[in-house]
């Protein structure tokens, strides 16, 4: 009721700043439908949530999807490692939900997280569904498990959608080094599977380490093919009528000329 009564205040305050002009007739551009949030993966595997996605790309007219967990053991990508450190991967589910959205008309975008347990370096994780949210321990099983993964996906989907990776905001516990490294070491296998993957990063809440993210890839000559971020609510400061309009220009100004999605969280 308090948040219900200070938008009312707020709206109050500035309503005589808007002047309705019908003779000027100006575009309206629907960005909002290119991209929607939700949750998890293993939700996609419902089939209620599918009900949904199809109704609310229908009515709606989203067009790409955003989730985390992609990675989570209870989507069981990654079955085994042996001894010798040989990865057995499982795509069936990947495939399953990528179907489902190629079905009716959408895309992933395909965010790479969370560490599978059998690869990470520790135990910590965040959600009631703990995806786990350390670093790789070795990076070459990581690397061949990012190779597995993405040369699984190349054959039966034509078109590849965009891959990044989530961090910050709780979702990684290493440094900003750490993660760093983690997006150089995820680009370059990818686009040495596939130069056409479109790869970004560094896909943080509150619009942060953009212009961090462009200088690194730069400075270490690997390419990134666009910049990804989100906003909560509750991020952006002060609260005014044009203030995400503020923190996207800057956003862009840091990308030096990539572009920069802005999805859902």
């Amino acid at each position: 009721m308090r948040t219900l009564l200070l938008l009312g205040l707020v709206a109050l305050a500035t309503a005589a700043e808007f002047v309705v002009t019908p003779t000027v007739v100006g575009e309206f551009p629907h960005y909002y439908e290119n991209c929607v949030g939700s949750c998890h993966a293993l939700m996609a595997l419902r089939a209620d949530w599918r009900e949904q996605m199809k109704k609310a790309h229908d009515e709606l007219g989203f067009k790409m999807v955003r989730f985390h967990g992609l990675f989570d053991d209870d989507m069981s990508v990654l079955l085994s490692v042996t001894e010798n450190g040989t990865l057995q991967l499982s795509l069936y589910n990947v495939f399953s939900v990528f179907d489902f959205l190629r079905s009716i008309d959408m895309r992933p975008i395909v965010e790479l997280s969370f560490m599978p347990e059998a690869l990470a370096s520790g135990k910590d994780t965040i959600f009631h569904y703990k995806g786990n949210i350390t670093p790789p321990k070795s990076y070459a099983q990581w690397n061949d498990f990012i190779r597995q993964f993405m040369q699984g996906l190349i054959a039966p989907f034509d078109g590849p959608s965009p891959v990044i990776l989530s961090l910050n905001c709780g979702f990684f516990t290493g440094t900003q080094a750490q993660y760093f490294e983690l997006l150089e070491n995820t680009v370059r296998t990818i686009k040495g599977v596939d130069t056409r993957i479109p790869v970004g990063g560094p896909a943080t809440c509150q619009t942060a380490w953009i212009a961090e993210t462009v200088a690194y890839a730069q400075q270490h000559n690997f390419p990134l093919d666009f910049v990804s971020t989100h906003e909560y609510p509750t991020d952006v400061e002060p609260v005014r009528r044009d203030i995400m309009k503020q923190v996207v220009l800057k956003a862009r100004a840091q990308a030096g000329g990539l572009p920069v999605f802005y999805t859902g969280p």
